[in-house]
């Protein structure tokens, strides 16, 4: 039995090892909103008469995945690869201000981008790259990346350490006017892998039980 418990200790860990760098995980920042621009026709009560004003400081957690492409997603319910950059990764939005489009927005049609799960990175061939992420909506969507060129792109970031991090989102009215928000994060304030389910664990003590099992039986 302790020889067991060692191997499904050894599988169990070397399983989580192999895996780490490939772990989804999430990406968490806040900053002072320190502005609001918007179209020729719009209007930044578009913002804040659902309560987003100049001076709020406000935080954002988003999911990131860099072991599955980005993708996209048409409001006909086509998902399309997303394939810029010199690499690019799936995220998605886990918490935000609440932003809703006006009117229920203006990109609607069969062929417009109903859901956004991507994010790139492009090399400036300097040393220097930009990376970007992009969540949310067609309606209303939200940016994470760097606006100068950095010496590391996103899947070196690491949390505290300042990257040049600006959070933008952007929502529109049915008419396609829009108001856009900009954050000055700085950093992630926090990166931490998303949690295992323990459905998945059991089933890999389960399938390392099982193998044990079969090599003994084989050895009898």
């Amino acid at each position: 039995m302790k020889r067991q418990s060692i191997f499904l200790l050894v599988i169990l860990t070397s399983t989580t090892i192999s895996s780490a760098d490939l772990m989804p995980s999430y990406y968490t920042c806040e900053g002072i909103l320190w502005n609001i621009s918007v179209s020729p026709s719009g209007s930044p009560e578009i913002l804040t008469q659902q309560g987003i004003n100049v001076g709020d400081n406000l935080s954002f957690t988003i999911m990131i995945d860099f072991s599955r492409a980005g993708e996209y997603t048409l409001n006909n319910g086509t998902v399309m690869p997303y394939t810029e950059g010199i690499f690019n990764f799936y995220a998605e939005l886990i918490d935000a201000p609440q932003v809703e489009p006006i009117d229920g927005g203006y990109y609607n049609g069969p062929l417009d981008r109903a859901k956004l799960n991507y994010g790139w990175v492009t090399d400036n061939g300097d040393g220097t790259y930009f990376s970007a992420v992009y969540v949310g909506t067609g309606n209303t969507y939200f940016g994470f990346g760097n606006y100068t060129p950095w010496p590391t792109h996103i899947k070196d970031w690491e949390a505290g350490v300042r990257c040049d991090l600006n959070v933008g989102f952007t929502t529109f009215d049915s008419m396609g006017n829009s108001a856009g928000a900009y954050v000055n994060a700085g950093e992630f304030d926090s990166i931490e892998p998303v949690p295992v389910p323990s459905a998945v664990i059991l089933g890999i003590l389960g399938l390392s039980t099982a193998g044990w099992r079969l090599r003994k039986k084989t050895k009898e």
